[in-house]
């Protein structure tokens, strides 16, 4: 779902196999072509009726989780029927675009408000594949209410939380890693930021037990700033 025309889909195929960058950016981001792995069905246009207003942001994964928290409260399965489709592509297009390994741990790129020079080459990030086990899971809950078959989403939650468990909750430390590294020695980046402890409680890809012990983390362990102000009477 490229596009939205009161949520009908609007479908472009992917017809280049990698990402395109933009000559006219130096190449640091990806060219707006319809077509591309970015650009094409699944992501979902900033404005509704502009399929020119493309952004380099991953901003599909913040949109799907909105949806599926306004589904916690607001059960209309009128709605989740015709959301479905947009549901259903943007999984298609997120795993292609940031699992295409198909390891359960997705990349990151700009799908936070503090992504700002964070740069993570393809590794496999804990606040993005948190987001996506908890897009997963709900909609596999979804589907048991509409009809649909939950087993693929209900299986993907599933991998992406042992992957997570497996590869990134450091027991000795008992926290998660920011990420581990695609290439080489395929190392883990042991400083996690303080997005890659709330995201995953929040995202409940979690025990109560890893929870508490992530938050230690922060009591004990991210850097504190003072901040001194003078009141000018």
């Amino acid at each position: 779902v490229v596009a939205h025309s009161h949520n009908r889909p609007y479908f472009v195929p992917p017809i280049y196999d990698h990402p395109q960058q933009d000559p006219e950016k130096n190449l640091c981001r990806s060219a707006h072509v319809w077509g591309t792995p970015m650009y094409s069905n699944g992501y979902i246009c900033r404005v509704p009726e502009r399929t020119d207003q493309m952004s380099h942001y991953d901003m599909n994964l913040n949109f799907i989780d909105e949806l599926m928290t306004h589904f916690c409260y607001d059960a209309d399965t009128s709605f989740m029927r015709e959301m479905w489709p947009t549901i259903v592509l943007h999984h298609e297009w997120e795993k292609r675009n940031f699992d295409p390994d198909g390891d359960h741990l997705y990349d990151a790129y700009c799908c936070i408000w503090a992504s700002d020079a964070l740069y993570y080459n393809s590794g496999a990030v804990t606040h993005s594949s948190a987001y996506n086990y908890r897009a997963n899971l709900l909609t596999a809950r979804i589907a048991e209410l509409i009809g649909e078959d939950p087993e693929p989403y209900r299986r993907e939650a599933e991998a992406i939380l042992e992957a997570m468990n497996s590869r990134l909750w450091m027991e000795d430390r008992g926290h998660w890693a920011e990420y581990q590294d695609f290439m080489g020695y395929k190392r883990l980046h042991k400083s996690a930021a303080i997005w890659s402890i709330y995201t995953p409680i929040d995202c409940e890809a979690c025990t109560p037990e890893q929870a508490f012990r992530a938050t230690r983390y922060v009591d004990e362990c991210i850097p504190r700033i003072p901040v001194r102000f003078e009141y000018d009477k």
